[in-house]
């Protein structure tokens, strides 16, 4: 674990100081995770890192480079982090939540199933180049209530038959924002308490408080009764209560 430490260490941008804390655990589940700590700056250049279902948390200056960081669990920016993504791969399993800044460049973002959780959450405000998100089984992809998640490049979101991937706001009646600037894959999935603010974006199914969502089927409505088909269904219940009364 040291080596594995000291080698992402030495990838730090030269000529600055390096106090960054890199503990990775890839085998034991929920371990310490990579932590690039305040002040910190931590170039991970063509790195593959596997979390092992731990945290990435960044609080510093952490550079993708080209690297593949995957099994990951949930994923931190705190206030005064920068993430310079570049053409990284980041894979989690939990939530992201963004409170400094995210830079995509031209990197992808992956939600997968794993790590014991049972749902996601992206939260602030970011702008990726190619996010995407898969499930298998039921699943809430939670967007944070009032805030607006973009993608430049390309949008993918899957369920399965039957299974649909379900995006919904964190806060039931409170809308969240996607704004798409470029292609979408959108697969089994349903949709509540989401405004598209880009482009037009397709689901299976869009409920309650989706502007600019488009569905392939619509909950059945419940049919209205005419004057004749009301009058008809009176007198079956007249019919049927004056048997039963005989009885």
């Amino acid at each position: 674990m040291r080596c594995a430490a000291s080698r992402l260490l030495a990838r730090a941008w030269p000529g600055r100081a390096v106090a960054a804390t890199a503990l990775l655990a890839a085998s034991s589940a929920w371990g310490a995770g990579l932590s690039v700590g305040a002040g910190s700056a931590l170039d991970l250049g063509s790195a593959r890192l596997g979390l092992g279902c731990a945290d990435l948390a960044i609080a510093g200056t952490l550079r993708g480079g080209s690297s593949t960081l995957d099994a990951a669990r949930d994923l931190q920016i705190a206030t005064g982090g920068t993430f310079l993504a570049e053409s990284s791969i980041v894979e989690l399993s939990g939530d992201w939540t963004n409170s400094g800044a995210f830079l995509a460049g031209g990197s992808t973002v992956s939600f997968v199933e794993g790590c014991g959780r049972s749902s996601w959450q992206l939260s602030g405000d970011n702008g990726f180049s190619t996010l995407t998100a898969s499930a298998t089984g039921p699943r809430s992809f939670f967007f944070l209530a009032g805030s607006t998640q973009t993608i430049t490049e390309h949008l993918a979101l899957s369920g399965t038959p039957g299974q649909l991937l379900q995006i919904e706001s964190s806060s039931p009646g409170s809308e969240a924002f996607t704004n798409l600037l470029g292609t979408q894959a959108i697969d089994f999935v349903s949709v509540r308490d989401n405004h598209a603010t880009g482009a037009t974006l397709y689901a299976t199914l869009a409920l309650d408080n989706t502007l600019g969502w488009l569905a392939e089927l619509s909950p059945a409505p419940v049919p209205a009764l005419t004057a004749l088909g009301a009058l008809l269904t009176a007198l079956g219940l007249l019919g049927l209560g004056s048997r039963r009364s005989r009885t």
